[in-house]
């Protein structure tokens, strides 16, 4: 799980990265990045109610995303403020489907 020092929870946070950060798209992820000097990276995540009706399958699905977040938290070179953006649902992908997308994306950005 992911600890919540390492997540984001204030709506000015949120505006803040939507504002400043850089935009990297996938076909399944739209992720919202902005560098920062914090000691530690922090992430958001949207799920939103178009995308996954079910609100049990939606917090699953963000569930899923915080531990495959956990567990890049040592690789990550860089901290940074995220925001993850799901486009399509991941419900039925795997574990390990849901964390190549991920990597792929960090790794386009040089991040991991």
């Amino acid at each position: 799980m992911l600890p919540k020092k390492n997540r984001l929870f204030l709506k000015s946070d949120f505006e803040k990265v939507f504002l400043q950060g850089k935009t990297i798209d996938c076909s399944e992820l739209r992720i919202k990045l902005l560098f920062t000097k914090n000691s530690q990276s922090r992430f958001g995540i949207i799920v939103g109610r178009k995308v996954v009706s079910l609100a049990t399958k939606r917090n699953r699905l963000k569930r899923r995303l915080r531990a495959i977040l956990y567990s890049f938290l040592p690789e990550f070179k860089k901290t940074f403020d995220a925001v993850l953006i799901v486009k399509k649902d991941l419900s039925p992908k795997s574990f390990k489907e849901v964390k190549e997308i991920l990597k792929k994306a960090f790794l386009g950005q040089n991040l991991i």
